[in-house]
């Protein structure tokens, strides 16, 4: 990972300049992905320190003609809470955007594996039509991974906020 002078040992302050400098490419010719698609092929069930219960971790993957993010191994790992907290930050942010409806989650019984495999599959659909709406509005997948990022990150502190918000397109009215 590059790092970005001045960051530290943030790790994820680099990972979001490499998100947003990896168009550019080694030359700096500013190639534009070609195709970009959202896969969520599986779950993981996890127990968080100081929780009471298990959460289920979605496994999500964003293939291009530029690469894999975060990368071949690796996957972000979104809690649906993440995502439904990033659907309601998107809908007040950035109101040109054009969300698409945020999967309905019951309360019971909602670590059976096949409902686990329904949500995997409405979560997919949601991220793919999500990504096609940022790119209608910002002609661009590199925020997108950004918020990826984030939610797999978690509340971004200050320097992190910093620079996530200075590479994200301004919003349009």
């Amino acid at each position: 990972l590059r790092r970005l002078p001045g960051t530290g040992t943030d790790p994820s302050l680099s990972r979001l300049h490499m998100i947003s400098s990896r168009r550019a490419g080694p030359g700096g010719g500013g190639r534009r992905a070609t195709f970009c698609y959202v896969k969520v092929p599986r779950s993981d069930r996890r127990h968080a320190p100081g929780e009471a219960h298990p959460h289920i971790a979605y496994l999500v993957r964003v293939h291009s003609d530029l690469g894999t993010f975060p990368s071949e191994r690796t996957w972000y790992e979104l809690r649906f809470s993440r995502i439904a907290k990033l659907h309601a930050e998107l809908a007040e942010l950035h109101p040109g955007l054009q969300l698409p409806g945020l999967p309905r989650t019951r309360w019971f019984a909602n670590r059976h594996p096949s409902y686990v495999a329904e949500i995997c599959s409405d979560l997919e659909r949601y991220f793919m039509q999500l990504l096609a709406s940022w790119c209608r509005q910002y002609e661009s997948y590199d925020g997108f991974l950004m918020l990826l990022d984030a939610v797999h990150h978690g509340p971004p502190h200050a320097a992190r906020r910093a620079l996530f918000s200075s590479l994200l397109p301004a919003p349009s009215l």
